[in-house]
């Protein structure tokens, strides 16, 4: 998860997307202090040739502005905040509250992204019991998986710059969302119940 916020935070900085970053720890407290003391220009400079070729350009630009008194354009980069958080009971609101979810494919992390129609990012999977988990998020199209956190910065990104293919995705997670099958469960474990005491009458009736 380290990996995949700081390739997150370097990707929409340099493709000048203004995000928030909410990165749910649950009680791993070591990556939660991590976060909260990490030096994110550091992961800009350190990160990739490209972020240091870019800040070497600025500098240049800046250089040549303050000689000419012109102003050149350069690429904007984006405003992102990192929001570190430890275990939260209110997910869903989070979940309502974004564009896009980063997950390991558990059942009902996937199950409650669907139910609010959120696209879903895909970064690993228990071998066994979540694999097919995958396949809902791919057959559904509303999702990717990937395991390379620079491969799924540059996808997330790709999303949050095209508000038609966010859109699409959204609409395709709430068609496979089911935001009742609770109650809908509760409804017909109660129908069968009812169902069961019912002959179960009628058998001593006719006994």
């Amino acid at each position: 998860m380290s990996d995949i916020v700081n390739a997150l935070y370097k990707t929409l900085v340099q493709r000048g997307i203004d995000s928030t970053l909410l990165v749910v720890c649950g009680r791993n407290e070591k990556l939660r202090k991590q976060l909260r003391t990490r030096n994110w220009d550091d992961v800009l400079i350190n990160s990739s040739r490209k972020a240091r070729s870019y800040n070497l350009v600025k500098r240049c630009i800046a250089t040549l502005n303050s000689r000419t008194g012109a102003s050149h354009q350069h690429h904007q980069q984006g405003k992102v905040k990192v929001v570190d958080l430890g275990f939260v009971n209110d997910m869903a609101e989070y979940m309502v509250a974004a564009d896009v979810l980063v997950s390991k494919a558990g059942p009902g992390t996937i199950a409650e992204a669907a139910a609010v129609g959120l696209p879903v990012m895909l970064s690993s999977f228990l071998p066994g019991q979540e694999a097919g988990n995958v396949d809902i998020v791919l057959d559904g199209k509303f999702g990717a998986f990937c395991k390379n956190p620079n491969r799924i910065a540059n996808q997330v990104a790709s999303w949050l710059e095209d508000d038609n293919l966010l859109d699409t995705l959204s609409r395709n997670s709430m068609k496979e969302g089911h935001p009742s099958a609770a109650a809908d469960i509760v409804r017909e474990i109660g129908e069968a119940t009812q169902a069961c005491i019912a002959f179960n009458q009628q058998q001593q009736l006719h006994s």
